[in-house]
């Protein structure tokens, strides 16, 4: 007797398809791109944020969603040559290319990615050439560490932030002079920031947090 397996059905086929298709898109690296943000309130600057990343979640909305599309029709081998080629085109010819479905600026100046939440403490992220990007922010998880205060060992939370530069563009003392800034507004927030009101939905998301 010849035993032959038995087929899955047509409807399960297009099921499984449909759930692999969807864990792709949960597990999309995506981003948000902020223009301007020193003309912004930080309440502006968070409600913004929240309204790419949720448009982002729900896989719509995307600056560079066009692009992947593109991308994924591409032989793999083409891809390379397509991003320098359109770097050039677009930085430096400085040419428009948002009817090809690549937004102005998509990367912004500066990049900042949460390695935290990926549970790492410190990363150091390579710069990216096609971006055009000099500088490169890395914020690690935050953890309870033993910290030296007024000569005693206390316990605090604290967070390593790491950077990424293109010497070409920043030289090692202004670095440094941007990394004292940096410093200074993120131990003393309310001092430099100014205050998100009420009724926004960045103090929405910290209460329901």
């Amino acid at each position: 007797m010849e035993w032959r397996p038995r087929r899955p059905e047509r409807s399960a086929l297009v099921e499984d398809e449909r759930q692999r298709h969807e864990v792709q898109r949960r597990e999309r690296l995506s981003g948000a791109t902020i223009h301007d943000p020193q003309r912004k309130s930080l309440a502006e600057v968070c409600d913004e944020l929240e309204a790419k990343f949720a448009a982002a979640r729900a896989g719509r909305g995307g600056a560079l969603d066009g692009v992947r599309r593109l991308f994924t029709r591409l032989p793999l081998r083409a891809v390379p040559a397509l991003l320098e080629l359109t770097s050039f085109v677009s930085y430096t010819l400085n040419l428009d290319l948002t009817w090809a479905g690549v937004p102005r600026d998509a990367f912004g100046s500066v990049m900042i990615t949460n390695v935290g939440s990926l549970g790492l403490e410190e990363a150091y992220v390579p710069l990216v050439p096609y971006s055009r990007v000099p500088l490169l922010l890395a914020l690690g998880a935050v953890r309870e560490t033993p910290v030296a205060h007024d000569g005693r060992i206390t316990s605090e939370h604290t967070m390593k932030l790491c950077a990424t530069f293109d010497h070409r563009v920043l030289d090692g003392a202004h670095a440094a002079e941007m990394a004292r800034i940096l410093r200074q507004w993120i131990e003393d927030p309310f001092a430099h920031f100014d205050r998100i009101p009420e009724g926004t939905s960045a103090t929405s998301q910290r209460r329901s947090a």
